[in-house]
């Protein structure tokens, strides 16, 4: 997958098919990877009127404008 980039450079506009392959790995990957685990959550007995919870989190970086780390925030 491509390296950091901005919107528009000096090649021109970002390739829509690499911002739509960073996507499917990133967004639909981690969605993908969570299915199972939210149905075996699901299926859990509960504990205390409760059977759990998936947290999904996003690297400091991506707050404070690092170029390099934009596709781990996608």
């Amino acid at each position: 997958m491509s390296s950091a980039v901005k919107t528009v450079g000096e090649g021109g506009p970002f390739p829509l098919a690499e911002l739509s392959q960073v996507i499917q790995v990133d967004l639909v990957g981690t969605f993908n990877v969570l299915r199972p685990a939210a149905e075996r959550i699901g299926e859990a007995e509960e504990v205390g009127g409760e059977r759990g919870v998936i947290i999904n989190t996003a690297p400091l970086p991506r707050s404070t404008g690092t170029p390099d780390v934009w596709r781990t925030c996608a």
